[in-house]
């Protein structure tokens, strides 16, 4: 489970769990479940034929291509637990930066899919929080 890798992880001063409610990561999965309506974009292991890849197809990777919601969901909880437990700011990057590759790697993405959703997710954390450069 996803939430639960980067939970090891944690061992910061704030209860972190009320910060991540499910109302927030289904907000960002409309979001690129609509992105991926629009653009409907096909898979690496489409085109088998002149990329050379051995895919790996699972039930997560029945949807169009771009962007990649595992890179958004990765990359939101990237930031999330790194603002609230800087320390482990390392840890967090690595379970992110593994778990959008492995999309790569195993043929189910494109890199420009794993980008968009970097993207997507860094804007929707900024509204979120705060921040600045919010806009999509």
């Amino acid at each position: 489970d996803l939430i639960k890798k980067f939970l090891e992880c944690y061992n910061g001063q704030e209860d972190i769990k009320k910060h991540i409610n499910s109302k927030n990561i289904n907000k960002l999965t409309d979001i690129i479940l609509s992105y991926k309506d629009y653009y409907n974009t096909p898979r690496p292991y489409h085109f088998t034929y002149i990329i050379p890849i051995n895919p790996i197809i699972i039930s997560s990777s029945r949807s169009p291509s771009y962007p990649s919601g595992h890179a958004a969901s990765y990359r939101y909880l990237y930031r999330l637990f790194s603002l609230f437990d800087p320390d482990n700011e390392a840890k967090y990057y690595s379970i992110y930066t593994k778990g959008y590759y492995s999309r790569m790697a195993g043929g189910i993405h494109f890199p420009m899919d794993i980008k968009e959703g970097i993207r997507i997710a860094d804007k929707f954390f900024n509204i979120i929080y705060n921040e600045k450069n919010c806009y999509f």
